[in-house]
């Protein structure tokens, strides 16, 4: 899993990649400045911003729009929205919980098993 919150610093990014390179720095990655942070991610959240905004423009061109508008799935998205619109450390973890069920303690009983399996 490539973690894209470091920068490894190498004379070039083959070398970065290499194997022996890696096992060196792992011991030594430090945490990626925010400039560059957003220098590595921009394009790929701007792309992630038009393909959300491509899609809630579809459904609400669609026929049958405010059944649509209407359902609580969108009033989950809007939520969602609003929350990555405000600044914050834990906006994913918020994001988690919001389309999470409530934990139910009692799940394995409440499970049928299949097939005789238990």
């Amino acid at each position: 899993m490539v973690r894209r919150d470091v920068v490894v610093r190498a004379a070039t990014p083959f070398e970065a990649d290499s194997p022996p390179v890696r096992a060196a720095l792992g011991r030594a990655i430090m945490p990626a400045p925010a400039p560059a942070l957003l220098d590595q991610l921009f394009l790929e959240l701007r792309c992630r911003c038009l393909d959300l905004g491509a899609a809630l423009d579809r459904i609400e061109r669609a026929d049958d729009a405010e059944t649509a508008v209407a359902d609580p799935r969108w009033e989950g998205i809007s939520e969602a929205l609003r929350i990555l619109h405000r600044p914050g450390r834990d906006r994913a973890e918020q994001i988690q919980l919001l389309f999470s069920d409530e934990y139910d303690a009692g799940w394995r009983q409440s499970r049928a098993p299949r097939n005789g399996s238990h």
